[in-house]
């Protein structure tokens, strides 16, 4: 009997000594993990700001979404259409275009003077324009200059080279 308790309480010591090194383990694995990235980051010079967004991104890995209401212009796109069909699909700046999986000629329409500062859907306020064109229209102002229509044309200056661009 009495190596039976002797047994029980050296598998009851056995035991609690599991139950401490896994509850130590919990405790002390993040430690270790912390220790290690941040010895990782600062080996190969990472900044400390970059180093907690990135991970501050990596915990937050699943999408987040926000309702937005939100008032636009209503597009007329039979007019950019039209447009399009009448002026040849075509980048009106270098005639650039490519061809869809759809079959189509790809180019975009911009409005010379925006929508959103009450520019008009009229065919005389827009221009025909490859991608890298329509980004400098709208991000390099100062390289871009669009002249007023005179007999359905307008002359057009990009990085001061002149461009005579056809609105009939």
């Amino acid at each position: 009997m009495e190596s039976y308790i002797l047994h029980v309480r050296s598998v009851k010591e056995s035991m609690s000594r599991e139950v401490i090194n896994t509850y130590q383990l919990e405790e002390i694995l993040p430690k270790i993990i912390d220790y290690e990235e941040e010895n990782y980051y600062n080996n190969i010079g990472v900044d400390s700001n970059l180093e907690k967004d990135l991970l501050e991104d990596l915990q937050m890995l699943d999408n987040k979404y926000k309702e937005i209401t939100k008032s636009v212009i209503i597009r007329y796109q039979k007019i950019v259409e039209h447009i399009k069909q009448t002026r040849g699909r075509k980048c009106q700046i270098c005639q650039y275009s490519f061809i869809m999986d759809n079959g189509n000629e790809y180019c975009e329409a911009h409005h010379i003077q925006y929508l959103s500062k009450n520019g008009s859907q009229s065919s005389d306020n827009v221009i025909l324009l490859c991608p890298n064109h329509h980004r400098m229209f709208h991000y390099a102002h100062d390289a871009v200059f669009v002249d007023d229509l005179v007999d359905g044309k307008r002359k057009v200056l990009i990085e001061n080279v002149e461009h005579l661009i056809d609105f009939s």
